[in-house]
């Protein structure tokens, strides 16, 4: 069966604008200091190059060969060819001359880099790894055959065949890379998916591409509507059997069948009552698609559209479901649903005006604690960068809802407390403006929660200040405006002679440009009590870990998945005294798996989704290797065997002794 995607939009746009006025004066003084500023430069090791152009200031390179165009030439960067890797950095924590990038063991030497289990954590510190033991449990299966770039490609999610692609030129192609949304109820995890995520994101932030291992098609002549990106693809809703090992997948009501297909993906996922809910935004703008099932049978119960623009995270909370949702016209709010099994559309508001969009959300100190997103219209964002007041008051911050004694009501919407905020980190106003609240969970008598920061920050930063900015410090904006997730803890939030905010892992000073001094680092924000970090630099001291996607608690430990462009990581902290622990390094067994999506959890295993771009990868961890050499330079290429790296989502298990 081929699918033809019909799509009902009418007058609704939900393309991003990116229109960008900037006013003559700001081009005048652009070129007043771009001249003033590069005048009077210094030269440290007399290679012809001046210092602020110079790619290795004290060490002599005329020929500023820099193999992986990180601005750190070649004679003086740790990791030298860390091509994959966006803005590295030159940090060697444990001193062995292996950068923290590309180290396999960032706190304890080890030159050989020996890593036998090929899980990207060295031999010499995997004693957390060795204690977890993984489990494939299902994987997405190629659902379209491609033929190239704006080629009439067929897809086909139910009924595709793979031998036949092949054998008619085509490839296969594995749309659905995210498990977006997951949630387990006794012996069922249901999951919705998000197919293509990276190319129906922020459209004009990437290039047209195509390469051996993924495609973004972008905006072809023979798109079914111009309104939507050609790579947009329906998601998928799938239920897994813990017991019998068996998934599969599931269709919603033929009413609702135009819903889903104009949904962008299903980012939200919770149960309760026996109601399965799996929800995202709509193409249509600041709508969003929520469905609703039987979570014994799987039979769907229908699907609503609600007047919001984004959804994120539901909780639980003394037998009431809650969720966290974006709208323009009112900010952040917290739902409760209302409804039941008869009835599984009623929400009533207890939480509003939080500015940015409600996102990850916790029960804490006998509170719901909710982390927000900073852009509740991201189609205003770039607009929103050049005017500096617009920060205030849409930030990432942390609110706190009152005291929960049975319920809250909608009597209490407006009596939540803002009580952290990402500029009492972050020096750099911009860059605080771009980053978005993470995952938060209670652990130990601890909140902790996290950052998240978009990969072409840069992009943006340059858009708001680069007319004003010395031709230095406009090559220097993709080091500076770069930020990797930062972890916090924090206690006693409503008490505030003991209220304690600590930062875990993250940077005692960041880079802050003003027109006056250029980049400089700053001391971050804290007060000076808790501004060095207590275990760790940003990300755990590497670089590409920009998101901190997802954390649960398991087995008494609490864990942590990321975003890292070649292959996740899975952290754990054993205890709240301690420092985290690498579990994985390489995404799991599947080095395309960029990212830990989502985490649940019971008694007994610690169950994962996974997010993946490769959509065009059907490789091993070897034949990726011969298809892209400078990955060679990122693992220690004798110990490859038996790693995957084929695209689409995958479901995994995990058990811990």
């Amino acid at each position: 069966m081929t699918y033809s995607i019909q799509f009902d939009l009418g007058k609704e746009r939900t393309m991003i604008t990116k229109k960008i006025m900037y006013l003559w004066i700001t081009l005048a003084v652009g070129m007043f200091c771009m001249y003033a500023c590069d005048q009077n430069e210094t030269d440290a090791d007399n290679d012809g190059i001046a210092d602020k152009q110079d790619n290795c200031v004290y060490i002599a390179n005329p020929d500023q060969k820099d193999m992986d165009n990180d601005g750190f030439g070649d004679v003086c960067d740790n990791c030298p060819a860390t091509t994959f890797l966006r803005f590295p950095d030159q940090r060697d924590s444990d001193g062995d001359g292996i950068g923290d990038l590309c180290d396999n063991c960032i706190n304890t030497k080890n030159e050989d880099q020996s890593d036998m289990n090929h899980d990207g954590i060295g031999d010499a510190c995997t004693q957390a790894a060795d204690l977890h033991h993984y489990r494939l449990l299902a994987k997405a299966s190629p659902d379209e055959c491609y033929y190239g770039m704006g080629e009439s490609n067929i897809y086909d999610p139910e009924d595709f065949d793979a031998e036949a692609c092949v054998s008619s030129g085509g490839k296969p192609k594995f749309n659905d890379g995210y498990i977006w949304g997951m949630t387990k109820i006794a012996n069922h995890i249901y999951f919705g998916t998000y197919a293509n995520a990276v190319c129906t994101n922020f459209d004009n932030a990437h290039p047209f591409d195509t390469t051996d291992i993924w495609v973004c098609e972008r905006f072809k002549e023979d798109n079914v509507n111009p309104v939507v990106n050609s790579d947009f693809r329906p998601p998928s809703i799938h239920v897994y059997n813990t017991d019998t090992g068996h998934a599969k997948r599931l269709a919603v009501n033929e009413a609702d069948i135009p819903i889903l297909n104009i949904t962008l993906g299903l980012r939200s996922a919770a149960n309760h009552k026996g109601v399965v809910f799996l929800a995202g935004p709509s193409l249509k703008a600041n709508k969003i698609n929520v469905f609703a099932f039987n979570a014994e049978t799987g039979e769907p119960l229908g699907a609503k559209v609600l007047p919001y623009n984004n959804i994120r995270k539901w909780l639980v909370v003394k037998d009431t479901l809650y969720c966290g949702v974006s709208s323009i016209q009112t900010g952040g709010a917290v739902l409760k649903w209302t409804g039941s099994m008869d009835d599984p559309f009623k929400f009533e508001i207890v939480g509003r005006h939080f500015a940015g969009g409600a996102s990850y959300m916790c029960f804490h100190e006998g509170r719901i604690f909710v982390n927000t997103w900073p852009f509740p219209d991201m189609e205003n964002m770039t607009r929103d960068l050049l005017l500096k007041d617009s920060k205030k008051g849409i930030e990432a911050s942390i609110w706190m809802s009152p005291v929960i004694d049975d319920e809250l009501d909608s009597s209490q919407a407006d009596q939540w407390e803002k009580v952290w905020s990402v500029y009492d980190y972050d020096p750099d106003w911009l860059c605080a403006f771009m980053s978005a609240g993470g995952p938060l969970v209670s652990y130990k008598g601890w909140l902790y929660w996290s950052t998240m920061h978009i990969k072409n920050q840069a992009q943006f930063y340059l858009l708001a200040k680069g007319m004003v900015m010395c031709k230095a410090d406009r090559e220097y904006t993709p080091k500076g405006a770069y930020r990797a997730t930062a972890i916090f803890r924090g206690r006693n939030f409503d008490q505030p002679l003991t209220k304690t905010i600590e930062l875990l892992y993250g940077e005692e000073s960041l880079d802050v440009y003003t027109a006056a001094e250029g980049w400089k680092k700053v001391s971050n924000k804290m007060d000076s009590a808790n501004r060095k970090p207590k275990y760790g630099h940003s990300g755990f001291g590497n670089w590409a870990n920009n998101y901190m996607w997802t954390m649960a608690v398991y087995k008494g430990k609490l864990y942590l998945g990321t975003m890292d462009d070649l292959g996740a990581d899975l952290y754990c902290f054993p205890n709240s005294d301690s420092e985290a622990r690498p579990v994985n390094l390489l995404g799991l067994g599947n080095m395309a798996n960029f990212g830990i999506r989502n985490m649940v959890s019971d008694d007994e295993y610690l169950y994962m989704g996974t997010a993946n771009h490769y959509n065009l990868s059907t490789y091993t961890a070897e034949e990726l290797l011969w298809v892209n050499p400078e990955l060679e330079y990122f693992m220690n290429t004798d110990n490859l065997s038996g790693l995957n790296a084929a695209g689409g989502w995958e479901l995994i298990r995990l058990e811990a002794e």
